[in-house]
């Protein structure tokens, strides 16, 4: 049960990966084809040409240092505002542009944004601070979880990004994996300690003689 529960959290974790595959590969120079999203929370860019190193290495790390980014940057409501709109709007330019897969795939790329512009534009105050770091904790969280089964999967020789790039670069992909893990614990780290000193400043104050 709680597992179809994570499911929409899982999937938007997997658009974005997936997303930053895409911006990666158009910033090198290549073309992107489609995006895939399945059901299972699995994910495919194909693409043409672009750096591929740079392409690989940046789902897993664009995804959880987006989250971080997000989780850092949420310090009012109005930038709370402003963090929910660029994430619908990333989701929504993606699934427009580029997603295609299954249903339940493509489906919650358009219903994740209409979730996302309706809490923008409708909460206030404390509420959408709680939306938007709400869903930049879960981001932070889900980019972990793949990056552990990433890890684990590193010395099955299934096909992952870690594999690939260690076909392109001779380095093993339990390094690539595990490099991408500490980068991206690293940032989640500081976002964790940042709004953790943030929640305690808000909550003393100071006594004035």
């Amino acid at each position: 049960m709680l597992k179809w529960v994570l499911l929409p959290f899982d999937l938007l974790n997997t658009h974005l990966h997936e997303l930053f595959h895409a911006l990666a590969t158009i910033a090198s120079g290549g073309q992107v084809e489609h995006i895939e999203v399945y059901i299972t929370g699995a994910g495919v860019t194909l693409s043409r040409g672009g750096f591929v190193p740079l392409i690989l290495m940046s789902g897993y790390l664009g995804a959880s240092l987006f989250g971080a980014s997000m989780v850092m940057a949420c310090k009012t409501s109005r930038a709370a505002m402003i963090w929910l709109r660029i994430l619908g709007g990333m989701v929504l330019a993606s699934n427009i542009l580029w997603v295609r897969g299954d249903i339940v795939g493509f489906s919650l790329g358009v219903a994740w944004p209409i979730v996302i512009f309706f809490c923008s534009s409708r909460l206030k105050g404390e509420s959408i601070l709680f939306a938007a770091q709400f869903l930049a904790v879960q981001q932070c969280l889900n980019s972990v979880k793949s990056l552990r089964d990433l890890v684990l999967l590193s010395g099955s020789g299934v096909t992952t990004d870690a594999q690939m790039l260690a076909n392109e670069t001779h380095v093993p992909a339990v390094v690539w994996a595990s490099l991408w893990m500490i980068v991206s614990l690293f940032g989640i780290g500081v976002a964790m300690v940042k709004i953790n000193k943030r929640i305690r400043e808000s909550t003393t104050s100071p006594l004035q003689d």
